[in-house]
């Protein structure tokens, strides 16, 4: 857009200042819609290492609550990541990595005694996944 108006002339600077605003603005903005999907994903990523650790201590007898309660917070922040709501989606991992990481502490401190699973339905969960 070309603008003739005098060299020096206040509305000339108000109208380039204006315009490189506005490029600012939407640069900014631009930048921040991207970071939605980034943030997520690390935040989910982070959640299933968590979890991961959880389950090699042992948190699925250990302190089943927490273990079992941070797969399914892992699961609703993908589904919430899969419909680009990527704020709960962040929530519900960051939920999900305490609950895996309070699991993996009871499970590494012997496990919670209130939480015990009888040995009966633990070999019945065993038997379910597949293990012996």
């Amino acid at each position: 857009m070309t603008v003739f108006l005098r060299a020096g002339s206040v509305h000339s600077m108000t109208v380039k200042s204006s315009w490189r605003f506005g490029v600012c603005m939407l640069g900014c903005m631009l930048a921040l819609l991207g970071c939605g999907p980034i943030t997520s994903a690390t935040a989910i990523k982070e959640a299933r290492v968590a979890i991961d650790a959880a389950d090699s201590a042992g948190a699925v007898d250990g302190a089943p609550y927490e273990f079992f309660s941070a797969v399914e917070r892992l699961k609703k922040a993908r589904e919430e990541q899969g419909y680009s709501d990527f704020q709960a989606a962040v929530d519900l991992a960051k939920e999900a990595k305490t609950l895996a990481l309070e699991a993996k502490k009871k499970a590494d401190a012997g496990g919670d005694p209130l939480q015990r699973i009888d040995p009966r339905r633990a070999e019945a969960v065993k038997a379910r996944r597949g293990q012996k």
